[in-house]
């Protein structure tokens, strides 16, 4: 076991102080570096990383416990053993036993862990609970609700930086989580705008179903529908903005497809003579107020919908 000290293999300043080892384990060896004094802290750097992730948190963690940062096997300077067909030399029970394995040769049967970004995430083990595979669960997370946190802050950054410029490091920072953690619920940025667009239109596809299929008048549910589209874009600004980044896709295509049909269908209750194409006037009115509240905020979007019924409804009307 290899015990120099440590300056600054990984850069200048990282890790003053620290001590360096090599430590054989089952099927190779694991280094790493220790330091710092009280109660042991060990380090677990994410994939693809090492353990120079954690330069700039050591100093801090080191002055109240005994540090150790390590590369798992098959990254930095650790072993690389050959795998096999069944990965068995890289399993995660085969990775942790190597952390268990390092720690008691350090002298420490009990220990925290932090794992995957410098942050408070701590677990204990011992030796005997890895080996039975029975770990110390974290604290356990509101899936739907994580799900949704992320979903918002992936709006906000859509609608603040544009789809095209943002990236998952982007909407994992606005969600305060690790960029790992987005991708347990959304496997691809075109997953979080999938599923950003499908939130807006179903809402927004449950309004107009629910006026469609009410039993006031046609003039009064016509109504209706016209403020509910107009209340329920100016209550999502984020959403909207990120409407006008997609306007020339596919996207637009089907939502406008679907407006145009619903409200065609509510125009034929009124006049038999009414339709799509009629439909595609009102829903150009509608996206016409939208663009110029997002280009210019004060337009009062949500004062807007009396005015449009004015112009439409003598219009729209029974002909003498």
């Amino acid at each position: 076991m290899r015990g120099k000290r440590r300056d600054s293999k990984g850069g200048p300043g990282m890790f003053n102080g620290f001590s360096e080892f090599d430590i054989p384990v089952s099927g190779t060896t694991i280094h790493g570096c220790r330091g710092g004094s009280g109660p042991p802290l060990l380090l677990l750097h994410g994939i693809p990383e090492t353990h120079l992730m954690w330069h700039r948190v050591v100093p801090a963690l080191a002055a109240a416990h005994t540090v150790v940062a390590t590369d798992l096997r098959g990254f930095g300077d650790s072993g690389k053993p050959v795998s096999t067909l069944d990965h068995s030399p890289y399993s995660m029970r085969v990775l942790a036993r190597d952390q268990v394995e390092v720690m008691a040769k350090l002298g420490f049967s009990r220990f925290a862990v932090t794992a995957g970004l410098p942050r408070r995430i701590t677990l204990i083990m011992t030796e005997q609970s890895v080996i039975k595979g029975v770990w110390m669960s974290p604290k356990k997370v509101d899936k739907t609700a994580r799900r949704q946190e992320i979903l918002a802050a992936a709006v906000r950054v859509f609608a603040r930086k544009g789809f095209a410029a943002s990236r998952i490091d982007d909407v994992a920072a606005e969600a305060g989580i690790a960029k790992g953690s987005v991708y347990l619920y959304f496997d691809s940025r075109d997953a979080l705008l999938d599923a950003a667009f499908d939130q807006y239109s179903g809402d927004s596809q449950d309004r107009v179903r629910r006026i469609l299929e009410g039993d006031a008048p046609p003039l009064t549910r016509f109504g209706e529908l016209v403020r509910g589209i107009l209340e329920l874009i100016s209550s999502r600004p984020d959403h909207a903005r990120i409407l006008l980044d997609l306007w020339a896709t596919d996207y637009m295509k089907t939502v406008y497809r679907e407006h145009r049909q619903a409200i065609a269908l509510l125009l034929k209750e009124i006049r038999p003579d009414l339709g799509e194409a009629h439909a595609t006037v009102i829903v150009g009115v509608i996206e016409g107020v939208l663009l110029q509240w997002l280009v210019d905020p004060e337009v009062p979007i949500d004062r807007l919908a009396q005015p449009i019924l004015d112009i439409c409804l003598d219009g729209l009307r029974e002909r003498a």
